[in-house]
């Protein structure tokens, strides 16, 4: 019987989401590929080939230690040397299903035991186990078997997600609506920008987990400052607080992958600013989960945000040194007492002056619609 053909295998490359300082998550999948297989003569390994693929999986349990390889018949892990492998079994890797498109595998590290009842996986602690995937192929060409053993790909260690710490959001400062300037009887609107994870992409409804606002405010210039606890409906100290645990107000998702988030303030016990206090501010805390990895990021703090009721607009103001009364909202009118005794009554550009009810005046002086000169009515 001829010897097979030796197949040309590559190392394989292995995908994952990273956990902590690059290890592969435990509760996750572990993306193996590989790519071109090829006969002695450089022609593709493919399906019609009677072509099939598996990773093989090998282990350093510590620094130094001799390399097992998990028998899955068994098991167990076996010695690596006292084993041969070309009967071993190991992660399935399917056939290209196009052209150069790779041979591709998934590998999972939960969910299987030894005979004993431990993992077959473990979690690294002080660099140790190792784990690295190997590729062995099988084909047949005119009636002549082929087989081929890869290289090791790089090596592998394994760490919990949930136990790993959540990677940092980049949470940008919100927007507020009319630049801050809201009224305590109207809809006090504001947005973020996208929120980005550590690799710069954005995240989406898909990675949702929570979205708030959270809303502090200083009663005094030389007040503490004091957060909104939605949860009791009151104000707490700020000081100590752990802003990523706390209930907020909740935002909207975007409708688009770079949109903004948007929220509306209300609920809140929230009063009218006298002399530019109570001041409020918003900042964002996001919760993210995207597969097994977790994130959170907390923003900055907004500008200083103060409160106004809707009827002070139609107030009338003072100014004492020029005997001024203007209205504070725009478009502005004003009368003004004059130096010399005499009061201007001056509205707004394009705007009458109605007087509703009877005018009694001593002397009245007008300008005609034919323009200068003003003439008087006699």
């Amino acid at each position: 019987m001829s010897a097979p053909l030796a197949l040309v295998v590559p190392a394989p490359a292995l995908a994952f989401q990273a956990v902590g300082n690059g290890f592969a998550p435990i509760e996750g999948v572990v993306q193996v590929t590989f790519s071109a297989v090829r006969f002695p003569d450089g022609r593709e390994l493919v399906g019609a080939d009677d072509g099939a693929g598996q990773a093989l999986l090998f282990r350093a349990g510590a620094l130094g230690a001799s390399q097992e390889v998990w028998d899955p018949k068994a098991r167990g892990w076996r010695d690596a040397t006292a084993v041969d492998l070309s009967q071993l079994g190991g992660v399935p890797i399917l056939p290209p299903t196009a052209a150069g498109a790779p041979w591709s595998g998934a590998f999972f590290a939960v969910g299987q035991q030894d005979k004993s009842g431990a993992p077959w996986i473990q979690p690294a602690t002080a660099a140790s186990p190792q784990y690295r995937l190997r590729g062995a192929f099988r084909g047949e060409r005119a009636g002549r078997a082929a087989f081929g053993l890869g290289p090791e790909s790089a090596p592998i260690q394994f760490a919990s997600a949930a136990a790993a710490a959540p990677l940092p959001l980049s949470v940008p400062v919100p927007d507020l609506d009319s630049g801050g300037r809201y009224t305590l009887e109207g809809a006090s609107k504001f947005s973020f920008a996208a929120v980005r994870f550590p690799d710069g992409s954005a995240m989406t409804v898909a990675d949702y987990a929570s979205a708030q606002a959270i809303l502090t405010r200083r009663l005094t210039a030389g007040s503490a400052s004091e957060l909104w606890d939605t949860d009791t409906s009151n104000w707490r100290p700020a000081a100590g607080a752990d802003l990523s645990q706390l209930s907020g107000v909740p935002l909207g998702p975007p409708k688009t992958v770079d949109g903004p988030w948007q929220g509306v303030l209300v609920g809140a016990d929230i009063q009218k600013a006298i002399a530019h206090f109570p001041q409020y501010r918003l900042q964002g805390v996001f919760r993210a989960k995207r597969g097994v990895v977790a994130a959170v990021g907390v923003g900055p703090q907004s500008a200083p945000i103060e409160f106004d009721s809707s009827d002070e607009g139609n107030r009338l103001e003072v100014d004492s040194s020029t005997a001024t009364i203007t209205t504070r909202s725009a478009p502005k009118a004003s009368v003004s007492l004059q130096v010399d005794g005499s009061i201007l009554l001056k509205p707004a550009l394009g705007v009458k002056v109605v007087v509703a009810g009877d005018l009694e005046a001593e002397h009245i002086r007008y300008r005609p619609v034919s323009g200068l000169p003003k003439k008087d009515l006699n």
